[in-house]
């Protein structure tokens, strides 16, 4: 539940900074959009992912061998499933997520481009929502490990509505002058913000989940939580920034490039 309420909190600090109501609408839509599109594409990019891998997992292992890693690390990033964990959460998810999301904050008709900035950060609101009750779900059912799940999601609360707000901007900006390169602009800045949290937090899980195989109680699983907390309060500056260029009625896309 805390999970949860985290990304609400943000959303309503958003609407306190541009001085605009809650947009019950974009949060409805744009989440659920985000949240099908995931469930629905997840599967069909998880099979190509892993064909593709598979044909490439003897050089990729090769590889990593000769790096001369830890034999922990070596065993575990040298295995073609944890690469395609990472082109799916890094590279797929937010390719088709947020344009998901973006599809919805513009189905709820935003008449101005603050409003354009808060519907699509509305959208990234509701899927948050849904994906930190997931996470910490899953965290829960693996054992012990789901309050420290749950935190993390918490502390990164403001990734999902950075990025939706970005794509959205970029799509006012197409809709008033017509110029793709604003759109590419605007797309491209939020699925890197998604890339940026989804790729480094779970490589950051992974390195430490494998070095701490035969040493559970090293206290190594709160380096990810330390991670989380750094990018997770360095995003929510970013969004704060970004938030108030937009009230201001400067062109945040440039104030961040």
């Amino acid at each position: 539940v805390c999970a949860s309420a985290a990304p609400l909190a943000v959303g309503a600090a958003l609407c306190a900074r541009l001085g605009r109501p809650f947009p019950g609408r974009a949060l409805i839509l744009g989440g659920g959009l985000g949240v099908l599109v995931a469930l629905l594409t997840a599967p069909l990019a998880g099979g190509f992912v892993a064909l593709f891998v598979q044909g490439f997992a003897g050089g990729g292992h090769q590889l990593i061998q000769s790096l001369e890693l830890d034999p922990r690390l070596a065993t575990v990033l040298g295995s073609p499933w944890v690469l395609v964990l990472l082109i799916i959460v890094a590279g797929v998810a937010p390719l088709t997520v947020e344009a998901a999301k973006a599809l919805g904050a513009g189905l709820a008709r935003p008449s101005s481009r603050e409003e354009a900035f808060l519907f699509g950060a509305w959208a990234g609101v509701g899927f948050a929502l849904v994906e930190n009750l997931v996470y910490a779900g899953i965290g829960m059912a693996a054992g012990h490990q789901w309050p420290m799940v749950a935190l993390s999601r918490s502390i990164g609360a403001a990734a999902n509505p950075l990025a939706t707000g970005l794509v959205m901007l970029g799509w006012w900006r197409w809709k008033e002058e017509r110029r793709v390169v604003a759109l590419v602009r605007g797309y491209l800045s939020g699925v890197g913000v998604n890339a940026l949290w989804n790729g480094t937090t779970v490589v950051v899980g992974v390195v430490v989940a494998a070095l701490a195989v035969g040493h559970p109680s090293s206290g190594l699983e709160y380096a990810v939580l330390v991670y989380s907390a750094v990018l997770g309060v360095v995003l929510a500056a970013v969004l704060w920034v970004v938030a108030g260029a937009v009230a201001a009625g400067r062109d945040p896309l440039v104030a961040v490039s």
